[in-house]
């Protein structure tokens, strides 16, 4: 990281700008019922890191939004949270992330988590190990242990309106609490492994937005097919 930083593109920033965005409509409970002022409020504005919100945006951030809040009226004893900082200890000391946003209720046994995606590709909801990620901090954060797991309900959330996706721009993992701990075994051991001695490196998919690609080995080996 220190050799080759990441440096924030345009598609980066405009995604930080859509992502305050769905955060201040839900925090406001506008997403049910949004009005012209509040429309006329914000597109043509600047977000807080100078992205100036477009009509564009404003429909992207709005059904992420919507959906969300659609959630919270229907449990409105459920905690929830937006753009929540969490730890996710059991996988690793220096695992964290930031949720974009979840709910959850305990009389009824369920656990949703967002990812809201503004770019154009595809993330799939099934097995998503962002996700999974965040489901493993949230047990910790809300005291969720191996007995609770059992009868819980956990949905992850993929939002992406941008994309055009044959299931729609928004997409549902529903899986139960328990059967998501041998995922979270599998993460914990790759995260041990990563941060060890004995580190290796591997290349995939995942190797498309790293900055240093061009000059790791295991990318080269993999050849370019990866690469956008």
């Amino acid at each position: 990281v220190a050799q080759y930083p990441e440096e924030e593109s345009e598609d980066t920033q405009a995604g930080e700008a859509s992502h305050w965005l769905g955060e201040t409509l839900i925090q406001m409970g506008a997403a049910m019922h949004v009005t012209p002022s509040v429309r006329d409020g914000l597109v043509g504005q600047a977000a807080p890191n100078g992205v100036i919100i477009s009509d564009e945006m404003f429909e992207a951030a709005w059904e992420y939004a919507n959906d969300v809040v659609r959630e919270i009226k229907k449990y409105p004893f459920a905690a929830w949270g937006v753009e929540t900082r969490i730890k996710a200890p059991y996988i690793h000391a220096e695992s964290f992330g930031t949720t974009d946003a979840y709910l959850y209720d305990v009389q009824d046994h369920r656990l949703i988590v967002w990812d809201y995606k503004y770019g154009y590709k595809i993330v799939e909801a099934f097995e998503n190990w962002q996700g999974i990620n965040y489901v493993a901090g949230l047990f910790d954060m809300l005291s969720i242990d191996g007995l609770q797991d059992q009868t819980l309900r956990v949905d992850i959330r993929i939002v992406q309106p941008r994309a055009f996706h044959r299931d729609g721009p928004i997409r549902s993992w529903k899986v139960l609490g328990s059967e998501l701990r041998g995922h979270i075994n599998q993460l914990s051991n790759a995260a041990h492994e990563a941060l060890s001695e004995n580190a290796k490196t591997r290349s995939g998919e995942h190797c498309i937005y790293c900055n240093a690609r061009h000059a790791c080995q295991a990318a080269l080996d993999g050849g370019l097919g990866m690469f956008e």
